[in-house]
């Protein structure tokens, strides 16, 4: 065989490393939530197709098109016209200029495969992308692990299995589509090369990747792997056998013959542990089970369907969709279908579905093609059919192409094989066909999200601002957005937050400008019931308390199981003298949140603290009412017992708890609490460092570790933890995964005006709180201390 040259291998050993580069680029700007990196990740890939299809017209060379592109193109039009159909049109429309992207981009590629770039080229970058991608989540596993053994004896099993961050791709089952769709390239490479060095190199490639999925705890995905692994070996094995005219019968007779017994008993029994670790991880990360928890979503995602069912609704509406059918916000919100029939139907209608099918068919009557005229195209044909074929099944229980990085990875697979393409079957037209149409859509994009973008760079300033806590700089950023682009409601809700959060130290506040903006917010969207309290406490304080009561009598009705709703409502009717509803409404607020009967807030008053007596009493007597489980009863029994001083109950209802559920964080809050106060330091210590291992986000967890901190004299860590339990407490928000899954936006933590009362902090709590305010008061640091003094007069003195 001749080799090649040396300057080839150099040259693809560039041209791979451009592409991985060039992929990462993509992947980070297009990930990111800056809009100068969005701008750049739509920016390079038009920039470079431009700069090649002038090439291209320089040399008078055609350009190839995939016939299965065709119908793909035909769905940028499509989606226009039904984003304007959306439920928020602004919010569809963002995804406009990624479907362009990645088909233009795609475009670049498949000809770059036709004209000359060696298919190993994307191969190779495609799988170096993995190992970096896999390398860094298996670091923050081993991080994970080192972390749990610095509080555990080593090596004993953390009592809670790890998942992955799929930070890199923005979620861990997208990232097992990613991993899934690079499996079979790595399969075929085992298969087809030659030498046991080299087989074992890439072996540990597949061992690697295989280890990142299962730590993605992605049951879809698991599925889709097997689904991947499956096809390519079938794919990769049958088309030799079928051309030699061999029985596949007596070929299979051949390989299970009497001395390869030993070896599919091995094979079944590392399938049967495979199981057992995976549906052990499975429940270690508290999974629920897969057809019951995808129904849960399919059900409203076919209502939808059922409401447009020609149509859809457009790009982006599931949310929304969702929310209208299933528990309001701040509840979890689905982003999608979790089916990728169910989610093309919903977004594109019965036009997009046939697009899409065609596209299909067209791409599979290709492959075959180049099948039967190209022997050397079989193992690339396996490889593509293997990640078509996962992708396939993992789709069959998730949704992943609301990443564009990984369509646009799908695209590139699939044009693989078309290097042995012959030149005759190919599809082609003169450079001027692209590059024409190229430029005119390339200026439209741009003209029609010129302002957009012009938005979320005002925007993205006011959430600097915002985050140092300069309100008057933020509310004039995110007002400007909000002018520049007043079709998002979202830049109107920031807008009014500012514009409440500015206003607070002033002693006469006119609201009357933010009540504006919100009223007109919540009417492109309704959805979002914590800003309908928000504008019913800028009634408030604007003293107009008849409008204020009857919208948070509305949040209520929307949103009937958030407690601090009813506890605000309470509060609002209690301070107008309406005892009786305002005890009615402290009642539903314990009832649906006991932990609330520990607040502070609730000892405020004659009425609170009667109202608490009478629902404590009917807890302690109920042993169903207000809670989901008798576990979740034993754990308020044991704050209750605790907060009663009575330690040796206590210790009693969290340990059953933890013997229920070794993983409890909140029993193991409660018990490190119950050993503090009896003085088991060291008891307590280890209680909450796991609490704090197992959760990072609780800030009852921070509170005790630091007073056990302060119990052995170290006042400088038990700082760090109060002042972590502070921003815990200050910066809890419900929106962020409403604004990221409806308008693919990130905002500041802030999302309650502050006047708004959370009724969440104990009397234990309120102490170490005082004591941080003093801390920082001590050390020069007033505003700071002015901050937590701010916050505990909120809680306490209503």
């Amino acid at each position: 065989m001749k080799r090649k040259p040396p300057l080839r291998s150099w040259k693809d050993f560039f041209r791979t490393s451009f592409v991985l580069v060039w992929l990462i680029l993509l992947n980070f700007c297009w990930q990111s939530t800056n809009p100068h990196f969005r701008l750049t990740g739509l920016i390079l890939p038009v920039l470079t197709g431009l700069i090649w299809l002038f090439h291209a017209l320089r040399k008078s060379e055609r350009i190839y098109i995939p016939r299965f592109l065709i119908p793909l193109t035909l769905l940028l039009p499509l989606q226009v016209f039904l984003s304007l159909r959306a439920i928020i049109p602004a919010a569809s429309m963002r995804f406009v200029p990624y479907t362009f992207v990645i088909l233009f981009g795609f475009l670049l590629i498949h000809n770059l495969l036709k004209t000359g770039w060696n298919s190993v080229v994307f191969e190779d970058a495609l799988i170096s992308l993995g190992l970096i991608y896999s390398a860094i989540e298996i670091l923050l596993v081993i991080l994970w692990y080192r972390s749990w053994w610095t509080i555990s004896e080593f090596p004993s099993i953390p009592p809670e299995g790890y998942r992955a961050s799929g930070l890199l791709l923005g979620h861990p089952n997208l990232f097992a589509v990613f991993i899934n769709m690079l499996l079979p390239l790595v399969v075929v490479r085992i298969f087809k090369t030659g030498g046991r060095s080299h087989r074992l190199l890439w072996a540990s490639v597949l061992i690697l990747f295989l280890a990142s999925d299962y730590y993605t705890s992605s049951r879809g995905g698991w599925i889709g792997a097997a689904a991947a692994l499956s096809f390519t070996t079938v794919f990769y094995i049958i088309p030799p056998i079928l051309k030699k005219q061999e029985s596949i019968k007596e070929e299979l007779g051949r390989f299970i013959s009497m001395r390869r017994i030993p070896l599919l008993l091995g094979t079944v029994g590392i399938m049967g542990a495979l199981l057992f670790l995976l549906n052990r991880q499975a429940q270690r990360t508290s999974h629920r089970p897969l057809f019951s928890s995808r129904g849960y979503i399919w059900r409203p995602a076919w209502n939808a369907i059922q409401q447009s069912p020609f149509w859809g609704h457009g790009s982006g509406s599931f949310p929304l969709l969702y929310i209208s059918d299933s528990a309001p916000p701040p509840a979890w919100i689905s982003g999608h279908a979790h089916n990728l029939v169910l989610q093309i139907w919903l977004e594109f209608g019965i036009p997009g579905l046939l697009l899409v099918l065609s596209a299909g068919v067209l791409l599979l009557t290709a492959l075959l093609r180049i099948g039967r005229s190209s022997e050397k195209a079989l193992p690339v044909l396996a490889a593509v059919g293997g990640a078509l074929g996962g992708i396939l099944t993992h789709h069959l229980f998730d949704y992943a192409l609301e990443n564009p990085f990984l369509p646009f990875l799908i695209l590139i697979i699939c044009s693989l094989p078309f290097i042995f393409e012959r030149p005759q079957q190919a599809y082609s037209v003169h450079n001027l066909a692209v590059l024409s149409p190229a430029l005119v859509i390339s200026m439209t994009l741009a003209l029609v999200f010129f302002k957009p973008f012009q938005a979320k760079f005002e925007y993205w300033n006011g959430i600097d601002y915002a985050q140092a806590r300069d309100w008057d700089s933020a509310r004039s950023s995110f007002c400007a957005a909000q002018e520049i682009y007043p079709d998002l409601p979202f830049y109107a809700f920031q807008c009014s937050l500012a514009e409440a959060y500015n206003l607070e130290d002033q002693e006469k506040p006119d609201y009357s400008p933010a009540i504006e903006l919100l009223t007109y917010a919540l009417s492109g969207d309704p959805t979002w019931p914590v800003h309908t309290v928000n504008l019913a406490y800028l009634y408030w304080e604007g003293m107009d308390r008849t409008e204020a009561i009857h919208l948070m009598q509305q949040a209520v009705r929307i949103a009937p199981d958030m407690a601090g709703f009813h506890l605000n409502l309470g509060w609002m009717l209690e301070e107008s003298g309406l005892e009786t509803s305002a005890a009615e409404a402290y009642q539903n607020a314990l009832l649906t949140d006991p932990e609330l009967i520990f607040s502070v807030f609730m000892q405020n008053s004659t009425l609170r603290i009667g109202t608490t007596r009478k629902v404590a009493d009917l807890l302690l007597s109920d042993s169903g009412n207000g809670f989901n489980s008798n576990s979740e009863k034993l754990e308020w029994m044991g704050s209750y017992y605790l907060a009663s001083e009575d330690s040796v109950r206590a210790q009693a209802c969290f340990e059953t708890v933890l013997h229920e559920n070794s993983t409890n964080t909140d029993a193991m809050i409660g018990l490190a609490e119950v050993y503090y106060r009896t003085g088991r330091s060291e008891q307590a210590q280890d209680l909450i460092d796991t609490a704090l291992f197992l959760s990072k986000n609780i800030p009852e967890a921070y509170l005790t570790h630091g007073r056990i901190l302060r119990a052995i004299q170290q006042n400088a860590e038990a700082v760090q933890s109060f002042d972590t339990a502070f921003d815990l407490l200050t910066s809890k928000s419900f929106s962020l995964e409403y604004y990221y899954n409806v308008y693919g936006e990130y905002a500041p933590q802030v999302d309650l005006v502050p006047e708004y009362n959370h009724g969440n902090l104990t009397l234990e709590g309120l102490e170490d709180l005082r004591w941080l305010a003093e801390y920082h008061l001590s050390r020069g640091s007033s505003d700071l201390a002015e901050q937590i003094t701010r916050y505990i007069d909120n809680e306490s003195n209503r």
